[in-house]
Formats: structure tokens, sequence, C-alpha cells
């Protein structure tokens, strides 16, 4: 398989028995599921003050808060 497929090609190509695992590095931003209270979760004036977005993701789960640092020390 080519390292350096495109994603959406990727995903239509890899076969499905085989594990996938996807490195990514995102700017700053809060993402929360689907299915969070964006009122109990976000300090929306903390992220107005620091200019980072917040986005809602389609899937369940918790929030994560991405953050560009090394993967290792």
């Amino acid at each position: 398989m080519n390292e350096c497929m495109p994603m959406p090609r990727l995903f239509k190509e890899k076969p499905i028995q085989e594990p996938l695992l996807l490195i990514y590095r995102d700017k700053p931003c809060v993402v929360i599921g689907r299915n969070q209270n964006p009122w109990k979760e976000v300090n929306f004036p903390a992220l107005r003050r620091a200019d980072i977005p917040f986005i809602r993701r389609r899937s369940g789960g918790g929030t994560v808060y991405h953050v560009r640092r090394p993967l290792l020390p």
C-alpha cells in the first residue's frame, strides 16, 4: 500500500480487516461529542480570549482539547 495515499482513496482501497493507525496534528481546538452539552463542557469565555475554535463531531465521546505538541518527549 502506498504510505502517502490520499485519505478518501485510503478508506476506499484499504481492506477492512487490516488495522489502521492515523496520526495527525491539529491546530488548537476543543472538540465535543455529538451528545454532549457544550454549556456544561466548554469554557466559552476562555476559548474566545485564546482565539481557540469549538467544534462538535458527528460521533459520540468526550471532550478533547487538541494542542500542537510533540507526540514523544
